[in-house]
C-alpha cells in the first residue's frame, strides 16, 4: 500500500499511529511545508522545519478554510473587476453564442412557450439552468450581467481546486503561483465575463479531479456512496455542461478502477468504485438522450439534428473548410496552435518545463516509489483529457477550429485551447517547485514576483494591447463581420417598443440586444413560428438578413406577393433590413 501524502480522514497513518496532521495543515496554509512528487514532506522551501510528533493546536479544516476564503474573495474580485471593464468596453456580446446562451436561459421562464423544453437540443442544459433565475432580471439579461454571478462562483471553484492540487504537493507558495497563473490569463478572464459554457465546465472538471485526487491519497477506502457523491456528482456537472465532460467521466471511470485496484488490490472493490463514480454521469447522459427523444423525436437529436454541430460541419466540409478531418497530425497541430494563442507563450513554456521535471522525477522514482508517483500523476493526466477530446473531434470532423486568420476567414473557436489551461497550470507548478528548490530561500519571494510580472507583461503588453488577446480578437472579428446585423438589433431595441417582432434568431441571436419580452417575439422556438412565416401580416416588425441564405424570414419575404403593400422599410444597412407593418404597433 503506497504512502499517502495527506493521510486518512481519521488522522492515523498507515501504521495506525497518530500523525501530525495539525502541523502539516498549518504548514500547508503558511507555505512552510510542501509535498514533493512522491508525497514526502519538504520544509526547505521557506527555511522552516517541523519535528515529527510535535503538537500544534490548529484545526486543519479551519486553517484551510481561512486560507481558501481569502482565495475565493480574490478570485471573485478579479472576475467582477474584469466584468466591469469588459462591460464598459462593450465586449460582453462579441460572441453570438454568448447571446444565444442568454436567450435559451430566458426562454425557460419567458414567452408563451416557456418551460424546460426551451433548453433545446444542441447545448447541454446545466449552464443555461444556472443562468435562468438571473435572466429574470430584464436589465441583467439585456446587459449580459446575468451570467456574472455564475462565473464568479465558477472562477472561485477553479482557483480553490488548483490551489488544493498544488498545495498537496509543493506547499502554499507554489499553489499561489499556480492560482496567479490562472488569474492573470486574459483569455480565461474574458471567457468568465461572457455567457459562454466554458466556465461551468472548467469548474466541474477541476472539482472532479480535485475530489479524485483527495480520494486517491486517503488510506481509508471510500464507500460506494462516498465515491458517487464526492466524485461522481462533480463529474455529472461536467457531463451536463459540455460534451468534453462525457470523455472525462468515461476515462475517469477507467482511472478510478485502475487506482483502486493498485491501492487496495481488490478487483471487486475496484469495479465497485468505478461503477459508483460513473453512476450519476451515466444517468445524466441517459436523461439527456431521453429529453431529446421525448421533446424532439430523436434521442440523438443533439448529435444529428438540424442545429447540431455535425450538420454544421457538413456544410463547412462542402465548402472545403474542414482541413483537419481525417488528418491526425494536422489536428494535433491545429489544437496546439489554439493552445498557444489562447493560453499564451509564458504558460506554455512553464508547462513544458514542468513536463520535463515531471518526467525526470518519474524516471528517478521507477522501481522505488512507483505507487506514490502514480498517485501523484494520474489526476494531472485527467486534466489533459480535453486535449484528447478536441483533437479527436477535429480528426473526426465534429468541430472546426481556425487558430489563425487566413484566406479571408477569421479566427474561430480559439477558446477551445483554454480547456487545457488547468492542466498546464499544474504542470507549471512542477517547474516552479523545481526553481524554488534551486533558488536561495531569500530569493524565493523575488522569484515569484518576477514570474508574475513576466506573465502579466507577456500576456498583455507583449500582445500589443487587449485587442490582440486571441479570444477577444476572435470576438471582435465576429462582431465586425456582423456589425450591420448587430446595429439593426440595437435600432429595434430603441424603436420597436411595442408590437410583434419576427426574427430568425438561429441565424442572428440578437434577442438580448433587442431587449423585448419574449411574449412579443416570433422566432423558431415560438409556437406560431410557421403560421407567421406563412402570413407575415401577423407580425409588426420583420428582421431580415438579406445576406444569409438560411434566414427563414428572408425566404418568406421572397415568396410573399403582398409585402410591398403591407410593410415599409424602417431601417436598412448592407445585408440587413427591418420592415414595419403599415398601421402596425410602433
Amino acid at each position: 500500500m503506497p504512502i499517502s501524502p495527506i493521510g486518512d480522514r481519521d488522522g492515523k497513518g498507515h501504521d495506525g499511529a497518530v500523525r501530525d496532521d495539525d502541523v502539516t495543515a498549518e504548514a500547508l496554509v503558511t507555505g512552510e511545508i510542501g509535498l514533493d512528487s512522491a508525497g514526502e514532506s519538504t520544509a526547505g522551501s521557506t527555511g522552516g522545519s517541523t519535528t515529527a510528533g510535535s503538537v500544534v493546536d490548529v484545526d486543519p479544516a479551519a486553517a484551510r478554510w481561512v486560507h481558501e476564503r481569502r482565495l475565493i474573495v480574490l478570485a471573485a474580485a478579479v472576475v467582477v473587476i474584469a466584468a466591469v471593464w469588459v462591460s464598459r468596453q462593450g465586449l460582453m456580446f462579441l460572441y453570438a453564442d454568448a447571446r444565444s446562451h442568454l436567450t435559451i436561459s430566458r426562454r425557460v421562464i419567458d414567452g408563451p412557450t416557456r418551460g424546460v423544453v426551451q433548453l433545446g437540443t444542441v447545448w447541454l442544459p446545466l449552464p443555461h439552468l444556472l443562468m435562468t433565475p438571473l435572466t429574470a432580471v430584464q436589465s441583467w439579461w439585456h446587459s449580459g450581467w446575468a451570467v456574472i454571478p455564475v462565473n464568479v462562483v465558477c472562477f472561485a471553484v477553479e482557483a480553490v481546486c488548483v490551489h488544493r492540487l498544488l498545495a498537496r504537493r509543493f506547499g502554499a507558495r507554489v499553489a499561489w503561483v499556480g492560482v496567479a497563473l490562472l488569474l492573470v490569463n486574459p483569455s480565461l478572464l474574458y471567457v468568465h465575463t461572457t455567457a459562454m459554457t466554458e466556465p461551468v465546465l472548467l469548474a466541474a472538471v477541476l472539482l472532479t479531479i480535485a475530489a479524485l485526487d483527495h480520494w486517491s491519497q486517503l488510506t481509508k477506502a471510500y464507500s460506494g456512496g462516498e465515491m458517487a457523491v464526492f466524485c461522481g456528482l462533480p463529474a455529472t456537472a461536467a457531463v451536463l455542461a459540455r460534451y468534453d465532460g462525457w470523455m472525462l467521466a468515461a476515462l475517469g471511470g477507467v482511472a478510478v478502477w485502475w487506482v483502486a485496484y493498485r491501492r487496495w488490490s481488490d478487483m471487486r472493490y475496484a469495479f465497485k468504485m468505478a461503477r459508483c463514480f460513473v453512476l450519476f454521469p451515466a444517468i445524466a447522459v441517459v436523461w439527456w438522450c431521453w429529453f431529446n427523444w421525448v421533446n424532439f423525436g430523436d434521442p440523438l437529436e443533439f448529435q444529428r439534428g438540424r442545429y447540431s454541430a455535425q450538420v454544421q460541419q457538413k456544410l463547412l466540409e462542402a465548402q472545403g473548410l474542414l482541413p483537419d478531418k481525417g488528418n491526425l497530425v494536422r489536428s494535433i497541430g491545429t489544437f496546439g496552435h489554439a493552445i498557444t494563442r489562447s493560453v499564451g507563450w509564458v504558460m506554455l513554456v512553464l508547462a513544458i518545463a514542468g513536463v520535463v521535471v515531471w518526467g525526470t522525477r518519474l524516471v528517478r522514482a521507477r522501481g522505488t516509489r512507483t505507487s506514490s508517483v502514480v498517485a501523484d500523476v494520474w489526476p494531472v493526466l485527467l486534466l489533459l483529457v480535453p486535449a484528447v477530446f478536441y483533437i479527436a473531434s477535429l480528426y473526426l470532423g465534429q468541430i472546426a477550429l481556425r487558430p489563425a486568420a487566413e484566406d479571408g476567414a477569421s479566427l474561430f473557436n480559439l477558446r477551445y485551447g483554454l480547456a487545457v489551461l488547468p492542466g498546464m497550470v499544474v504542470f507549471g507548478g512542477y517547474a516552479v517547485d523545481a526553481a524554488l528548490r534551486r533558488a536561495r530561500v531569500v530569493a524565493a519571494p523575488a522569484l515569484l514576483a518576477v514570474l508574475l510580472c513576466t506573465v502579466t507583461v507577456g500576456e498583455l503588453a507583449g500582445l500589443h494591447g487587449w485587442r490582440s488577446v486571441a479570444v477577444i480578437r476572435e470576438g471582435l472579428d465576429q462582431r465586425a463581420s456582423g456589425q450591420h446585423q448587430y446595429d439593426a438589433g440595437v435600432w429595434l431595441q430603441q424603436h420597436a417598443t411595442s408590437g410583434r417582432i419576427l426574427i430568425d434568431d438561429s441565424i442572428n441571436p440578437l434577442l438580448p440586444v433587442i431587449d423585448a419580452d419574449l411574449d412579443r417575439v416570433i422566432a423558431p422556438f415560438s409556437r406560431d413560428w410557421d403560421a407567421v412565416l406563412a402570413d407575415l401580416r401577423l407580425a409588426d416588425w420583420l428582421y431580415v438578413d438579406t445576406q444569409n441564405p438560411y434566414d427563414a424570414v428572408a425566404e418568406a419575404l421572397r415568396t410573399s406577393t403582398t409585402v410591398g403593400d403591407d410593410f415599409e422599410v424602417a431601417f436598412a444597412q448592407v445585408g440587413v433590413v427591418v420592415y414595419h407593418r403599415r398601421g402596425g404597433s410602433a
